[in-house]
């Protein structure tokens, strides 16, 4: 009897999705063709199998960014989606994704020292930046802490989102991460109300509010590893 061939879409996305996972745990440059094609079962399998779905290294590196990012998007529109009438429900929301972030690893600098991967990098970075413009918008324009001026909103939702993103970007690449990210997230909470005007109260609230958000991930995520 003939043997059933996989659907390629399958094998493909069970390739990206091992990928992330040893880019993750082991470091780009750590891990090998060799490495995806075991961690995904094929330990038998030539690495021409690997190269019918992907032309190199770099190329599964940038699908594995592509995959998270799309997720992320679409994580964010969700809470937006949701929560758009209520700024705080809003960065609630927002807030886990974006730690996410901060927590998963100074892996990145590894990779972008190819050329072709970090152009690939800085353009979903720009992407993400954008969209993180327009949440920043919603929130900014609810809490009225720049007026009512749309020039004014909008200029200020870009001035946070990057200025977050450099920080971000700072921490995972060019310093290659850290373990514990508090200092950076008050860092960015005063940068934030300082460039928003917001009242010394709020900063301090939403200080205890990102906190307790991060101590409810942290919760959630050891929960998963105990199940």
């Amino acid at each position: 009897m003939p043997r059933r061939r996989q659907d390629p879409t399958i094998r493909r996305g069970e390739l990206i999705d091992a990928a992330s996972r040893l880019f993750l745990s082991k470091g780009y440059a750590a891990t090998s063709v060799r490495d995806i094609l075991d961690e995904v079962g094929n330990r038998t399998a030539s690495p021409s199998v690997f190269y019918y779905y992907f032309k190199s290294k770099e190329e599964i590196y940038q699908a594995v960014l592509r995959r998270h990012s799309e997720r992320y998007l679409q994580a964010i529109d969700e809470v937006v989606a949701r929560w758009e009438d209520d700024p705080d429900r809003l960065m609630m929301g927002v807030a886990p994704l974006f730690l996410a972030t901060l927590t998963r690893g100074g892996r990145g600098n590894e990779a972008v020292s190819s050329t072709e991967n970090l152009l690939f990098s800085l353009k979903l970075r720009e992407d993400l930046t954008q969209r993180f413009v327009e949440v920043w918008e919603l929130f900014i324009r609810a809490k009225g802490w720049r007026g009512t001026n749309e020039e004014d909103v909008h200029q200020a939702a870009v001035f946070v989102a990057g200025g977050i993103g450099e920080m971000v970007y700072d921490l995972n690449y060019a310093r290659g991460g850290n373990d514990d990210p508090s200092p950076l997230m008050d860092r960015m909470v005063d940068f934030c109300a300082g460039a928003l005007g917001a009242p010394e109260d709020e900063r301090q609230r939403y200080k205890g509010v990102v906190h307790e958000v991060r101590r409810s991930e942290e919760r959630r995520v050891g929960k998963e590893c105990r199940s």
